[in-house]
């Protein structure tokens, strides 16, 4: 797979147009190994998922958004795609970035499990409960127990905001988690604030939600 990068539409448009001159070549440009099945982009990093459920990362390091290590010998720096190894040796199905400049990101496997990295809004760690122990290369697994006594559902789907993650579990249900200042989470606007899975409980009356 080739991943060629660039400043501008503008100059993406003159190396398609003349691709053999010197001066419209790609700022930058990477190889990596199998064929590519998923590529996100937002307003500081790439995410690309590739056919054999590898997931590689690169851009903007901070508050933990690339679930990768940047430093040290046997890292890829952070402007180079790097393989994200805590998803190692998982088949995922599909990944998920917040829009715009947001920090958040997921990666959901083939057996419905949930992997969760980066931050809400930066410095303020403890908005989702799931991330405080996760370090700078590691990524958190998302528990959603339907019940106390309950095993810990599948997820079916996942979809991350800005400041908040929502998922539909293989029952139905949707959970969700993080920034409830506009009442995104619909769980009505005296809860600013989900640091837990909270499910949805105004859709009850539905049978089941798809997506």
């Amino acid at each position: 797979t080739h991943v060629a990068e660039f400043t501008s539409f503008e100059d993406f448009t003159k190396w398609h147009n003349d691709p053999s001159k010197a001066d419209n070549y790609p700022s930058a440009h990477h190889m990596l190994p199998g064929r590519p099945k998923q590529l996100l982009a937002n307003g500081g990093n790439f995410i690309l998922l590739m056919e054999s459920g590898e997931v590689y990362t690169w851009g903007d390091p901070r508050f933990r958004t690339l679930a990768r290590p940047t430093a040290g010998p046997d890292s890829t720096p952070a402007e180079k795609p790097g393989l994200v190894e805590a998803l190692g040796g998982l088949k995922i199905e599909s990944v998920q970035c917040g829009p715009g400049v947001g920090w958040l990101a997921s990666a959901l496997s083939e057996d419905g499990a949930l992997y969760l990295w980066g931050t809400t809004i930066p410095g303020e760690d403890g908005a989702i409960g799931c991330l405080r122990e996760a370090g700078p290369g590691e990524v958190a697994l998302v528990e959603i127990l339907p019940d106390p006594n309950a095993e810990p559902a599948d997820v079916v789907s996942a979809s991350v905001g800005r400041n908040h993650v929502a998922v539909v579990t293989d029952a139905g249900h949707l959970f969700v988690v993080g920034d409830n200042g506009n009442g995104q989470l619909s769980l009505g606007k005296e809860q600013p604030l989900a640091e837990e899975w909270t499910r949805v409980s105004s859709l009850d009356d539905l049978s089941r939600v798809i997506s």
